[in-house]
């Protein structure tokens, strides 16, 4: 919406729903036909995913405040496109310039201005004219016939050639602007491109008046003179961020405060992966005098400053990295990882990944555990949304030299591992926490059991720690348990969002609500459903009658929600979509409509309305809608005749007369004017046959 109240909105292209055609004869009598279609005929082409942008959106926070977005449009980019014309060839456009976020304001509650940021972009754009990209698009728009119709010639084709384009839109600067009071804080930030359009630096203004900034400058494979995987790289043309350095830089100094490289490595075959992290460590900022500019004849000029911190020493077959070195530490760190949902299901600190194994029995990976083939547990699960019920053997291959602890939730008794017994830490709910501590000759751990209803199993080192979670089909976090076995699970709404945190106990940790613009409100609130309809269709009539279409309704306020609206009215629709179909049963008339006639809202003056009511049931205690019916009524008059009328009803009753006075007298005199006579008369009105049964 703009500031004046009008829509923001634009289309990026017309839609064209006609066009002309010919049909020429040899002879003469040519016609042109205007020809108009259900779908364009131009194509529309989508811009972030839709075919109709905005050039400003309001963010409203009820209570907080709102943000003002502002996007660039055809007008920004001085881009105003013809209207296409037959046959209608692809509209090329600079569709990159387009959408881009241009401005953002932040208001308070009191409508007062609290932060503007604004960004600047390089465009441009590049027909490509070479003959190898020159398009044709061809549509027939004519036919032609010899001397009669009966004669075809064959058709005639419309054309229109076009060039492709290509261009970029570069994020040029940006502006901060925050408000508080009389007091404006003012940062900038420029962005520096190399020839490839690559993010080569990035200038952030400290303070312009003493002229000091921090700049980031940014370096790929291409920018060094170094045999090995950078090498491949480079002449492979893949872009990779080798390494990046932050300075602080003032007219008469240049310090570096930030440095980190990356090292690359073939892991398997021709595959290159990141395999050793340098990072610069100094207690304070180090001069340029001292470190030296970038060398591109070497990866690291400085490895006593910029010493190697971390090695990535294993990966999987799909190079997803399991196991981490601290360096500086000796420490490591693994993970077990989940291809499924592409997530770490559990941590462990201090372990080499053969030295670890976890699962849960969520999905197809076991983590280094061997699972056999057998039944799971959908009804409960200590942890995620099933355990498993073992008969037979679990085992896992680790390397000796350290104690191993063994942990794992059962709803049985502990099981013997390896000769060891087991040790009962807690009990939540109907499961039991178990551990076995294994001696450090161990290589290999075997689990036994016979219909054991087993979840949450651990193997690490004993000095070592693990962590562990579980997630959903989105990848959300569902269960986590700690170092210590500690769990807590998480509930998300229908968008994702995080609705509450309980312990293993159940116990609500932290519940979250949200409002209409997505900002937290009071849990507090209960929405009760609005009213739903739905028609639903007899499926229980025989004998060839036509089933009858029967509305039925949920009333609102029958169902409620702690969530938010859209669930209380889901409720509803769950409902409606459950109760529906027998209701429609019970109630429809399988075609056979009920009438009567009955005199309704008799007033002071004795007038009554004549309303005629429809039914499913031969009682007539089921009102049924109707649609369309025509009704024929009769009225019996004792002083004179009343032509019969037709009335169409729709709904479940038809009022044919208001107001009617049924008892009256009426006088009658002879020419001229008397004798005169007063007759009593009466007044009934009857329905008349029918698609309709009469009651």
């Amino acid at each position: 919406i703009n500031e004046n109240g009008s829509s923001s909105g634009f289309a990026f292209f017309i839609p064209r729903y006609d066009y002309l055609f010919n049909v020429f004869y040899r002879n003469g009598g040519d016609k042109e036909y205007f020809v108009r279609v259900s779908s364009p005929m131009n194509s529309l082409d989508y811009v972030w995913g839709t075919a109709v942008g905005y050039g400003r959106v309001e963010e409203i926070l009820p209570g907080n405040g709102k943000t003002v977005h502002e996007f660039t449009t055809y007008k920004d980019v001085n881009y105003f496109p013809s209207p296409p014309q037959y046959p209608f060839a692809a509209e090329l456009y600079p569709s990159w310039e387009l959408g881009l976020p241009k401005k953002a304001t932040v208001f308070d509650q009191y409508n007062q201005i609290k932060k503007i940021n604004e960004n600047k972009y390089d465009f441009t754009v590049t027909v490509l004219s070479d003959t190898a990209f020159k398009s044709i698009k061809l549509l027939m728009d004519a036919q032609y016939y010899g001397n009669t119709s009966a004669l075809y010639l064959g058709p005639g084709y419309g054309n229109d050639t076009y060039y492709g384009l290509t261009g970029t839109a570069l994020l040029d600067s940006t502006v901060e602007k925050i408000v508080s009071g009389a007091d404006t804080v003012l940062q900038s930030t420029s962005f520096v491109y190399d020839s490839l359009n690559n993010l080569a630096s990035v200038k952030k203004w400290v303070s312009k008046d003493l002229q000091k900034y921090i700049q980031t400058n940014i370096y790929y494979p291409y920018n060094y003179s170094i045999t090995g995987p950078l090498k491949t790289l480079s002449d492979s043309g893949i872009i990779v961020k080798v390494a990046e350095e932050q300075w602080v830089k003032t007219p008469t100094s240049e310090n570096l405060v930030s440095a980190t490289i990356t090292g690359y490595e073939v892991i398997t075959g021709n595959k290159i992966k990141p395999k050793y992290v340098y990072g610069l460590r100094s207690d304070k900022p180090v001069p340029l005098s001292t470190i030296g500019a970038f060398n591109r004849f070497v990866l690291n000029r400085n490895s006593t400053l910029i010493p190697l911190v971390s090695t990535i020493e294993r990966y999987d077959a799909k190079l997803v990295s399991l196991q981490v070195a601290n360096n500086l530490t000796g420490d490591r760190q693994s993970v077990i990882w989940d291809d499924e949902h592409q997530i770490s299901t559990s941590v462990i600190s201090d372990a080499a990944y053969t030295e670890i194994a976890y699962t849960s029995f969520e999905g197809t990976n076991s983590g280094n555990w061997t699972v056999p083939s057998g039944q799971y547990n959908y009804s409960d699960a200590i942890t995620g949304s099933r355990s498993f019920k073992l008969n037979g053997t679990i085992s896992a291959t680790v390397t000796s030299g350290r104690e191993y602890v063994v942990t794992y939730w059962t709803t049985g008794a502990g099981l013997t591992i390896n000769g060891v017994s087991p040790e009962k830490l807690t009990a939540k709910r109907v499961w039991n926490l178990y551990r076995n501590l294994l001696p450090s000759t161990t290589s290999s751990i075997s689990i036994v059991g016979s219909n054991v209803t087993i979840d949450e199993l651990r193997a690490y080192p004993a000095d070592a720690t693990m962590s562990s979670s579980t997630v959903d089909f989105f990848g959300n976090q569902t269960s986590g348990s700690s170092e210590n076995n500690k769990i807590a699970y998480t509930e998300y709404d229908d968008l994702g969002r995080v609705r509450l945190r309980e312990d293993v106990e159940g116990n609500i940790m932290e519940m979250n609500c949200y409002g209409q613009a997505g900002e937290k409100v009071n849990c507090n609130i209960i929405y009760k459903n609005n009213v739903i309809s739905r028609k639903f269709v007899q499926t229980n009539c025989t004998g060839g009658n036509i089933p009858d279409t029967v509305l039925y309704t949920v009333a609102a306020g029958t169902y409620t929600s702690t969530v938010n609206q859209y669930k209380a009215d889901s409720l509803a629709m769950n409902a409606g979509m459950a109760n529906g179909p027998a209701y429609a049963n019970a109630n429809g008339g399988c075609g056979i409509v009920y009438a009567k006639l009955s005199y309704e809202d008799i007033d002071v003056d004795q007038n009554e309305d004549v309303v005629v009511k429809f039914y499913s049931d031969v009682a007539c205690t089921k009102p049924r809608y109707v649609q369309n019916l025509q009704v024929v009524t009769g009225v019996n008059n004792t002083c004179e005749t009343v032509p019969d009328d037709t009335h169409t009803a729709n709904g479940t009753q038809l009022v044919i007369a208001y107001s009617v006075t049924r008892d009256y007298v009426k006088t009658e005199c002879d020419p001229p004017g008397f004798p005169c006579w007063n007759f009593d008369c009466h007044v009934d009105y009857l329905l008349k046959p029918g698609n309709y049964v009469i009651k």
